[in-house]
């Protein structure tokens, strides 16, 4: 089974995932920096952190991905102060990613970044939080968020869980749910 699929499958956690991902990519810095260049943010972003910020709401960035292309891509769009939750990676020898888990410590054991266990601990210090996933790393925050927007993989997560959420197509439809 592939590495994803095993991912995919709750075989495989997210930070073994992505070492082992790292450890089978080459790439030079300006190589990934080049990749990254087409992502664009989710239509919607814009007007979902500008509400946010007009409400007095804190906007972070979680992710189980690498900080360095989050940070490229949210720079580019004009967002680049926002905090970003994520793993790192350093070039080593040229074209080698080698990744770090800075949050691991703190989180479910299996994530790299485990977006669960910063969401709770954002409520336990009487935050409200908003947040909205779609994917496999995406799973931990689906029960501790205090309203859920899923789509695809989370979605069907949810959905067969139990989970209450309101589905979306992009992060406009969040906007028409905030006050």
């Amino acid at each position: 089974m592939r590495l994803v699929q095993r991912w995919n499958a709750g075989l495989l956690g997210g930070r073994d995932c992505l070492a082992e991902e790292c450890e089978l990519a080459r790439a030079k810095r300006d190589e990934v920096e080049a990749f990254c260049e087409p992502m664009r943010l989710d239509p919607g972003f814009a007007e979902v952190v500008t509400r946010a910020r007009g409400l007095g709401w804190e906007v972070a960035i979680l992710s189980d991905g690498l900080e360095f292309y989050i940070r490229r891509i949210l720079a580019r769009e004009g967002f680049g102060e926002l905090p970003v939750r994520a793993n790192s990676v350093r070039f080593e020898d040229g074209a080698r990613l080698v990744p770090d888990f800075p949050y691991f410590a703190d989180g479910c054991g299996r994530c790299g970044s485990c977006k669960g266990t910063e969401i709770a601990r954002r409520r336990a210090l009487g935050q409200t939080v908003w947040f909205a996933g779609d994917g496999v790393s995406d799973r931990c925050a689906a029960p501790v968020a205090d309203r859920l927007f899923a789509k695809r993989d989370l979605a069907r997560f949810a959905t067969e869980r139990g989970i209450q959420f309101a589905p979306f197509d992009t992060l406009a439809d969040v906007l028409t749910a905030m006050p």
